[in-house]
């Protein structure tokens, strides 16, 4: 009764149809030439069959927290496979590297959600080093072409899409006395989508590394980022229930400053060894790329979902620290590895007053929206679904052929979250004929979010290991959007 072309989604899929099943298998295949040395070529491959579930909307923050909202559960067989073809010469100092893909994805999804869609992709680079001058050159160019067919992006006129995107780089790399290393680059970036008119960006990047004393480097990086939209985001169409994805077909590139200065110092305790990284980073965007919720459907207020929109100039600035530490591979008796990471970032709109979008979540003939007025809270006037703090640590302990690790990540409170869930909670519980939508409350009284995993394997082998792995050991309930 629920196989995959059934198109009604509001019914509750039983247990055995919602169950996630999958199968995967590689293989990476390399020949090394005797005959010519630096010469080797092969090709890798990678298969993956996947029968799951996709849930759009949760249905509430109480008694439906682990059921999916009427009409926004999918469920999907999935087929993908991507070969890579590859060869590589290299002889007195010349490198030459051709890498290609083949890259295909078939999803099966009920409810007139399928979609295919293949990356055809190839990238020669050239690359060579001047010992005497310690000086190496490196350069290339890439191509790729991804076409999609999917009545999910016939808003563009046809339900088939294609992007073609190329371009030319070229890097420098000189190093000075042995303890100064400096590096400059510049790409040239040309897409193209569909029918619609050409873009050309061209792209600078330089950096420089400085070794201060035996285990102790500084570096600093400055770098200019170019993202063209992708198909989904300018041309995906669809409605699930009371929610869909909306298209945006006028979506501009977004472009970015990238700064970065880091510190890492190598340690050594008795034998654990390991490093220190820390670093200070400054980003600067304009044409931000956003993924908003509101009520964008034009022909009924009560449909409401998320769309990809062009939101003015942001800035995100920020710090990241990392220790890793290990004991030797050698001892085969006992051994640790450890992971700490932490990540402070401060995401702000620079234009809150700009005008990037027209919702009708605000009744009658709707508002203009911009960030001041969309936002439930614009202290700092802080982007909306961020999270300021991150934690993540691992560890793992080696005792002879046994393994045993634990892992923890933390998200502090998301801060800002789209105005529109107020209105859309206020609609539906004021109409009886709806299901209620409730994800306000459970967003203002959760204040972040402490997850661990864990996990034991017996190394049978050098070559085959067995393990049992936990995630979420404590059943936390989270959630890193509304709704989801």
């Amino acid at each position: 009764a629920y196989a995959l072309d059934e198109s009604d989604t509001i019914l509750t899929f039983p247990n055995q149809v919602i169950r996630m099943v999958r199968g995967r298998m590689n293989f990476n295949l390399n020949y090394i030439s005797k005959k010519h040395v630096g010469l080797n070529y092969g090709i890798n491959a990678n298969g993956m069959l996947n029968k799951t579930n996709m849930v759009l909307a949760w249905f509430n923050d109480s008694t439906g927290l682990y059921k999916g909202y009427p009409g926004a559960v999918f469920l999907e067989n999935q087929t993908i496979f991507n070969l890579d073809p590859f060869i590589k010469y290299s002889k007195n100092g010349v490198s030459h590297s051709l890498v290609t893909r083949l890259f295909h994805t078939d999803n099966v999804i009920t409810n007139n959600q399928s979609n295919r869609g293949t990356l055809y992709y190839g990238e020669y680079q050239l690359q060579r080093v001047f010992k005497d001058l310690d000086f190496t050159f490196t350069g290339g160019v890439v191509g790729s072409i991804s076409g999609s067919h999917a009545q999910l992006y016939k808003s563009s006129g046809s339900p088939d899409n294609k992007i073609a995107n190329a371009s030319g780089y070229i890097q420098i790399d000189k190093k000075f006395w042995k303890i100064l290393n400096i590096s400059g680059g510049f790409r040239y970036e040309y897409f193209k989508m569909n029918t619609q008119q050409s873009v050309v960006a061209p792209i600078f990047r330089a950096g420089a590394s400085l070794q201060l004393l035996k285990a102790t480097f500084v570096r600093v990086s400055y770098g200019q980022g170019f993202r063209y939209p992708t198909i989904t985001e300018r041309y995906i169409s669809t409605r699930a229930g009371l929610f869909g994805v909306y298209p945006n077909p006028d979506l501009k590139p977004e472009t970015s400053n990238n700064f970065e200065i880091g510190l890492k110092q190598a340690f050594k305790v008795g034998k654990l060894a390991g490093y220190l990284d820390i670093a200070g980073f400054y980003q600067h965007y304009k044409n931000t790329i956003e993924y908003l919720f509101g009520v964008w459907d034009p022909s009924s207020a009560l449909v409401v979902g998320f769309k990809f929109l062009n939101t003015g100039e942001s800035q995100v600035r920020g710090v990241d620290m990392s220790l890793v530490a290990t004991t030797p591979e050698t001892n085969k008796k006992f051994g640790v590895t450890a992971l700490i990471g932490y990540t402070y970032v401060e995401p702000v709109s620079l234009t809150p007053d700009y005008v990037y979008g027209h919702d009708r979540s605000f009744g009658g003939a709707g508002q203009d929206l911009s960030y001041a007025n969309s936002s439930i809270d614009t202290t700092g006037n802080i982007l909306k679904y961020r999270f300021k703090h991150m934690v993540k640590g691992d560890v793992e302990f080696k005792v002879y052929r046994f393994t045993f690790g634990v892992s923890y990540k933390y998200y502090s409170r998301m801060q800002n979250i789209d105005k529109a869930f107020e209105y859309v909670e206020e609609l539906t519980a004021a109409l009886d004929f709806i299901d209620d939508i409730k994800a306000v409350n459970y967003w203002k009284t959760h204040n972040g979010y402490s997850l661990w995993d864990a996990r034991i394997g017996y190394n049978i082998s050098k070559k085959s290991k067995i393990a049992i792995v936990c995630n979420n050991v404590f059943n936390v309930d989270y959630s890193l959007r509304p709704l989801k």
